[in-house]
């Protein structure tokens, strides 16, 4: 709209470009994550924000957009997922109508991004798909996207306390798995400091 030659953004529209350019690439490694392709993530992505611009008006009822942006995107996902079950159960051992969570460590991430750690990756990457599905989605909220636990927990569609119990399982497991106790404690490091 425009106003004495001057452009005039609505608040309801700077905030939902504020969110877009915020969380749009974390959106896009969740999707990606949860193993959906890059055209299947980056449509599901434009539909959450355009049921957002339809509903504009409802704006003030959200507690926090980043939560309310990574349930939307997952609800949106997981009707993509039923939608084409069929199709990809075929391909996919995963409990039906779960949908499967990836850990490759990517460069979003910004845990190892140079050649000569390509083993350590590897490593890591193998330390973490030993988890269950479930196990693998609360590291990487809670330490790739700094959730804390209510959100981890509206996220993941369960209680507060079970957020924590399924961390706690998450890390338990990994420190159990883990023969290598020194990759593991560079893992934690890592997530922790976000180095």
């Amino acid at each position: 709209m425009e106003e004495g030659g001057k452009i005039v953004i609505s608040p309801e529209k700077a905030i939902i470009e504020t969110a877009y350019n915020a969380y749009a690439r974390s959106l896009y490694t969740f999707a990606r994550h949860l193993g959906f392709d890059r055209e299947t993530s980056l449509d599901c992505i434009q539909d959450v924000f355009c049921s957002v611009i339809e509903h504009k008006d409802n704006l003030n009822e959200i507690n926090d957009v980043r939560v309310y942006l990574f349930c939307s995107l997952k609800n949106r996902l997981v009707n993509v997922y039923k939608m084409r079950r069929p199709m990809w159960e075929a391909r996919t051992s995963e409990a039906a109508g779960e949908l499967p969570f990836t850990t490759g460590v990517t460069i979003e991430d910004e845990i190892i991004g140079k050649e000569e750690d390509e083993d350590l990756r590897r490593r890591v990457e193998a330390m973490l798909r030993k988890l269950p599905r479930r196990q693998r989605e609360v590291i990487w909220l809670r330490y790739m996207q700094d959730m804390d636990y209510p959100q981890i927990a509206e996220v993941m569609n369960i209680t507060v306390p079970q957020s924590h119990s399924l961390l706690h399982r998450a890390i338990s497991n990994l420190r159990k798995n883990e023969t290598d106790m020194g990759l593991f404690s560079f893992f934690l490091y890592l997530t922790l400091f976000r180095i």
